[in-house]
């Protein structure tokens, strides 16, 4: 899919996560171009230094995966079969996982 047919998907949701390739460059900056929230770049390739300024210009956090893309569609989609509104212990386990896992300190003070 070339990044300008892609906009037309790209536009439909407001604030959404955009998986896609590392080496993906033309989609990632097209994402950025509509109401983007994250780019989750796959497959353990570091982004373009356009993506980045891109991203830091619009507050968008990168996200970088060693998984490739349908692999880490599926362990997205997974995760959020398992966590539903008012399951309080899904939730506790997630954020436990973040709080373990995740340096989202980081995360925080490069957005400021």
């Amino acid at each position: 899919m070339t990044a300008d047919s892609a906009l037309t998907y790209l536009r439909r949701s407001a604030d959404k996560a955009v998986i896609l390739g590392g080496d993906r460059a033309d989609m990632a900056l097209a994402a950025l171009e509509t109401s983007t929230a994250v780019l989750i770049l796959t497959g353990g390739l570091y982004p373009d230094v356009k993506v980045i300024a891109r991203a830091q210009e619009k507050n968008v956090p990168l996200i970088l995966v060693h998984y490739d893309t349908y692999t880490t569609v599926e362990k997205i989609n997974h995760l959020t079969r398992r966590l539903k509104p008012g399951n309080t212990t899904a939730i506790q386990v997630a954020l436990e996982n973040v709080e373990k896992y995740c340096q989202w300190q980081t995360i925080v003070e490069a957005m400021r």
